[in-house]
């Protein structure tokens, strides 16, 4: 029997179809005819929103025969929603033959005429579907769908005005379709999938015209708004490397190594096409421009996926064409035409003027730049423009550098790497900021020094577009640090309007990884934002990452205090790595409960007086009804049970600082005599991986096994240490234990 608290703990997707199955099963056996038809109109909600929409369907055949039979048992607006969502998937699937689309809409125009529904939706579902199939039809279709009124059954209206302008942008008029989404924009029509859509399909419809500025403009506007679901913007990601391919490669790339372990883990044909065809273009623009291999930083998931990270360009060129030509193949046999062929077979015209277009009043996207401040004791101490040029060149990489001067000592610094990416800096000197008002306390406490010798503040902003914040910020670190040859013992970041120490500093510039320990991002209590007589929690460190920072609001008293301070701590070590979502979009970390991982986050944000947006999380105890409850709302069985779970990124990242930081690590056992126990991966006599802890000695080449767990190697054998099998060290020095994450401390 279905029980359905129990199916709300389930997590969308897998777990609750094999439930719904078996539930499903036992309703047909007892001749159930409600139960009969809600669980499979569930059954088909779940598999199109959260799995494989084929499975949809499959089962969606017996759930119409079951409907017609028995017209009066559900609503026929739940059946015909459940039809609508059938109708727009199976497009994207060629084992879902033309004829059977046909019989689809002619039964579902016979519903409408049945149940007193309008023609509009039938007539855009056309229009979505015959794109794919026949522009005749499709255009036909379009051309009759405003002849209706809205009605129950049809889309939202910001749907039907992303379709009505893709539909311009495809066949009709490029300003007209630029026209209808400004409209829509000065509107605020808006829902889940709007305008992330429209969006994505203006970049690949301009670049096919090659006007590639507007192209890169959708394309920079689309990309922000989907961090955190991308799954569900497939189709406008391959949109997107299409675009950069021509426009920025590297950016391309960057979309494809992001995005190729989900593309191999893509159940939809369609979807599957235009990655591959994307990405065959990429690489053949690569070949043609001699780069014979790449070595990107790829998901075990792609289904390429090689662990020494070198790969053939290629060879990656002609297993995506051949993907994408087979999949064109079994879609223009479908269609009786040779709609994809043509489609994989298009060559993107080379870039040139671009027509006379208004661009959207809502404007470009423009990411928001980093920048760190390095104080001197005089202009004359610092470092002159050509030498800031010269530090960034060769800390980035790059190849050269173009500076330019303003008439207000401003310095533009544009600079290409080996791999042709773009760099931008700025470089201003300004006088240094007055601590005693900027931090008062601290300057009372003399924790600045003979910080009112510093009269000389030399700002660098990094206007870079790379998809990983941490990248663009460690290169501001590593930049400061350089700079920062007046010995100031701290500096100042832009993101986040804070100074901190030149120590913290080069911990950064000297990591391939981000740190993540109390040390690095902390918790404050503040006095309560909105009541007075509670306390804020506060995570401070998040912003160097390119992440809003955290709040828990009107914590209760202070027998309360310490646990959500502890599981706030937790919780940003947990997101710190990638830059979170725009609110109301789960992403990848969550909440383990009773180790069942079925708690997800979602963000609202939170507004200061003086301005400060913070991000408040909150729970979603079942990710299928999303009723959130922020973390002071926590039952107190749950407080119990509750345990923040790492982003999956987390645990790599700490198993490569351990890396990146044992050579430093073992410096500082040589010249202090501590001790350093370090553990590594070890690959015994028979081949088998195990982990042992061993107690260096000597130089650092050999360790002692202290306690390895295993039966081999035994207490007390040697074993070489191998700095990349190391995964983990500690520092024993007068009493006091420090990790990885505890080494900056130490210098």
């Amino acid at each position: 029997m279905f029980d359905k608290e129990y199916y709300r703990t389930l997590s969308d997707g897998e777990e609750s179809l094999i439930y719904l199955k078996k539930c499903i099963a036992e309703a047909d056996n007892e001749k159930n005819i409600k139960d009969m038809l809600e669980l499979r109109g569930e059954y088909i909600a779940q598999a199109t929103f959260y799995d494989d929409p084929f499975k949809a369907m499959v089962i969606f055949p017996e759930f119409m025969k079951l409907f017609e039979d028995n017209p009066d048992v559900i609503s026929p607006s739940d059946f015909m929603i459940a039809f609508k969502w059938i109708i727009e998937e199976c497009v994207d699937y060629y084992q879902v033959s033309r004829e059977q689309i046909e019989r689809y809409f002619e039964r579902f125009e016979k519903y409408i005429g049945k149940y007193g529904y309008t023609m509009r939706t039938y007539y855009l579902k056309k229009t979505l579907v015959y794109r794919y199939i026949d522009r005749k039809t499709a255009i036909d279709a379009y051309e009759r769908f405003d002849r209706y009124k809205r009605s129950d059954l049809s889309d939202c209206a910001a749907c039907e005005a992303s379709q009505r302008a893709i539909m311009q942008m495809r066949y009709g008029s490029a300003a007209t379709a630029v026209k209808l989404l400004n409209e829509m924009q000065a509107k605020e029509m808006t829902c889940t999938e709007v305008p992330q859509v429209t969006y994505g399909a203006f970049a690949y419809e301009f670049a096919k015209r090659g006007m590639y500025n507007e192209a890169d403009h959708y394309a920079d506007l689309m990309l922000p708004m989907i961090k955190g679901n991308e799954v569900a913007f497939m189709r406008e990601i391959a949109y997107v490397i299409n675009v950069k391919t021509v426009t920025a490669p590297n950016c391309a790339f960057d979309l494809f190594c992001e995005n190729a372990g989900r593309y191999s883990t893509l159940k939809t044909p369609s979807l599957r096409f235009g990655f591959a065809a994307a990405a065959y273009r990429l690489f053949a623009a690569f070949e043609k421009h001699g780069i014979d291999e790449v070595q990107p930083k790829l998901s075990p998931d792609f289904e390429l996926f090689s662990a020494d990270r070198k790969y053939s360009v290629s060879a990656l060129k002609e297993h995506f064409y051949n993907t994408a030509k087979d999949i064109a193949k079994k879609f223009d046999d479908r269609n009786g035409n040779n709609m994809f062929s043509d489609e994989l077979a298009f060559e993107f015209p080379e870039p040139a003027e671009s027509a006379d277009i208004e661009l959207p009043v809502h404007g470009s996207h423009t990411p928001e730049p980093g920048g760190v401040g390095v104080l001197f004791r005089s202009r004359e101490a610092a470092p002159s423009l050509d030498e800031i040029s010269g530090i960034i060149k060769n800390i980035a990489n790059c190849m050269d550098v173009n500076c330019d001067l303003d008439e207000n000592g401003m310095a533009y610094m544009t600079m290409y790497d080996d791999r042709n990416r773009k760099y931008k800096f700025r470089a201003v000197f300004t006088a240094a900021p007055d601590m005693r008002e900027t931090h008062p306390n601290q300057y009372a406490r003399g924790m600045f020094g003979n910080i009112d010798e510093y009269k000389t503040l030399l700002i660098v902003i990094s206007d870079n577009t790379h998809l990983d914040r941490f990248e663009d910020m460690r290169l501001l670190f590593r930049t400061a640090d350089a700079l920062n040859t007046d010995d100031a013992r701290i500096f100042f970041s832009l993101p986040n309007n804070k100074w901190h120490w030149s120590d913290w500093l080069k911990y950064c510039a000297l990591s391939d990884t981000p740190p993540q320990s109390e040390n690095m991002i902390k918790c404050s209590f503040v006095h309560g934002l909105t009541a007075p007589d509670s306390t804020d929690i506060i995570t401070d460190g998040l912003s160097y990452f390119g992440s809003r920072e955290l709040i828990i609001r009107d914590v209760p008293d202070d027998d309360e205090k310490w646990f959500y301070w502890s599981f706030m701590l937790k919780l940003a070590e947990a997101v710190s790595f990638s830059s979170l979502p725009d609110e109301g979009v789960t992403m990848n970390s969550g909440i383990v409960y009773k180790n069942d991982s079925f708690i997800r986050l979602t963000w609202r944000s939170v507004t200061t007086d003086d301005g400060t947006v913070y991000a408040e999380p909150l729970l979603l105890l079942t990710s299928r009804h999303k009723k959130g409850k922020t973390v002071t709302e926590l039952a107190d069985e749950l407080k119990e049970n509750a345990v923040p779970r790492m982003h999956r990124r987390a645990a790599e990242f700490a198993d490569r600082r351990a890396k990146n930081l044992y050579p430093y690590a073992l410096e500082y056992f040589k010249t202090h005599g501590c001790k350093l126990t370090a553990a590594v991966k070890y690959i015994d006599s028979s081949g088998i991986q195990i982990y042992v802890d061993l107690n260096v000695q000597n130089g650092g080449e050999t360790g002692i096994v202290t306690d390895s767990h295993y039966a081999s190697p035994k207490d007390g054998d040697v074993v070489y240490i191998e700095p990349d099998d190391v995964y983990w060290f500690c520092i024993e020095e007068n009493g006091e234990k420090y990790e990885a994450d505890d080494l900056w401390t130490l210098f």
